[in-house]
């Protein structure tokens, strides 16, 4: 089973083109972000991406891994904003308690 969390790093590393600015983006070192894309590949069994020095790019497994990968990221990420959006919207019977006057003015 992989891990949602290195899923979203793999999604995060392609899209960003580079270790070092996922890792940024992510909030975790470039070393700790290259390890868990080398261990995600072991445990797939498939290299999903090229490494050279200048250059990083998915492999033809590693661009359809990244769409559904990125697909899952977009979902989460409606989820949240989603859940987010009903807390800042007040929802439900709202009931106010008013001297008798003032409801009678206005």
């Amino acid at each position: 089973m992989v891990p949602p969390t290195d899923m979203l790093l793999f999604a995060a590393v392609v899209r960003e083109g580079s270790f070092t600015k996922a890792a940024t983006l992510l909030k975790i070192t470039k070393q700790s972000a290259s390890e868990r894309i080398g261990k995600l590949e072991q445990r797939l069994g498939v290299r999903l991406l090229e490494r050279t020095t200048r250059r990083l790019r998915a492999t033809d497994a590693g661009s359809t891994y990244y769409e559904r990968c990125a697909s899952i990221a977009m979902q989460i990420e409606e989820a949240n904003l989603e859940v987010m959006r009903r807390q800042a919207e007040p929802v439900g019977l709202l009931r106010v308690s008013t001297p008798v006057l003032y409801g009678r003015r206005y």
